[in-house]
Order: structure tokens, then sequence, then C-alpha cells
């Protein structure tokens, strides 16, 4: 190790992990709820975005933050548990 040049590095690439984590929780249902919602915030963002692009008045689902903050976008109020 001491021999070595302080500036070398490996010159192959090792494989990387295929799995790209969101959600962690101990019961796998917990997690696939979770996954689920994550999925239900993503398809009404995506649809409020699509509309909001296009000219239309929409309401954002919770959770929006950018947009509220610094583009003024209405967003609904989390729902009450």
């Amino acid at each position: 190790v001491l021999q070595q040049d302080w500036r070398s590095r490996p010159t192959s690439h090792g494989p990387r992990r295929g799995l790209r984590p969101r959600v962690a929780a101990r019961s796998v249902w917990a997690r696939v709820e979770a996954l689920q919602r994550n999925r239900a915030f993503i398809d009404a963002y995506r649809a409020a975005r699509a509309a909001w692009l296009a000219g239309l008045s929409v309401v954002f689902p919770p959770g929006t933050y950018w947009l509220r903050r610094f583009a003024s976008v209405v967003v609904a109020e989390p729902p009450r548990a």
C-alpha cells in the first residue's frame, strides 16, 4: 500500500447494485403499502403537472413542496388520520 502512487485508482469498475430502495420497513406489507402510496402520489402529481403546464387550474397532491413554495400552486390538504 505504501508503494502505491497517491493518484492511482482502480482501472476496472466494480459491479453496481441493482436495488435502489426508496422505502425501508420491517414488515413486507408495510413496505408494499408505502410503495403503493408513493406510486399514487407520483401518478397524481404527474397528472396535475401536465394539466398545470397546459395552462389549466389544478390542485396538486399533498406533499408537493417546491411548486407550492416557488410557483404558488394550490396543494390539497393532507388526509386526516
